[in-house]
């Protein structure tokens, strides 16, 4: 009689430990999936304050999307690339600055003209109108999250 409850005992001791493998499994892949979807929203909130920044909240962003990622490691500090596209749209008509004498994107913007725009990649834009964008964020861990900054934007699509 005793065998019996013995193996019983045994395989409900066995099947609590998969089930609590099982769970605690998948927790830990929701924690990985926090930690992915923190890392993007981080990013589109630190190039959301730098548009509306540099453009004085002329120009606002409407759409933010990752489309890849690379966890990176240099030195014992880990880094994050994301790649996303997006798209911008203009609260306000006038000039857009599209390069500040650099390769990337920039989101300066004008509501009157601007001596040497050409130069600046300037364009007249009207209120409404969106453009879309691409490019590549830099994320670097920290104690408070993640820090993010542009490393390269350009436009997909006007």
């Amino acid at each position: 009689m005793k065998e019996p409850s013995i193996k019983v005992a045994i395989l409900v001791i066995l099947l609590a430990a998969i089930a609590a493998v099982l769970f605690y499994g998948s927790m830990g892949e929701l924690n990985i999936g926090r930690m992915a979807d923190s890392r993007t929203s981080q990013a589109e909130d630190a190039l959301r304050k730098e548009i509306d920044s540099k453009s004085q909240g002329n120009i606002q962003l409407t759409d933010f999307k990752k489309i890849d990622g690379v966890a990176t490691e240099t030195f014992g500090v880990k880094g994050y690339n994301l790649q996303f596209e997006g798209q911008i749209t203009f609260k306000s008509a006038g000039i857009w600055l599209a390069h500040d004498f650099g390769s990337t994107l920039a989101f300066t913007f004008s509501k009157a003209p601007v001596a040497f725009g050409q130069m600046n990649g300037a364009t007249k834009v009207s209120a409404g109108a969106s453009v879309k964008i691409a490019g590549t964020m830099e994320g670097l861990k920290s104690d408070n999250g993640w820090n993010f900054s542009m490393s390269e934007c350009h436009i997909v699509s006007q």
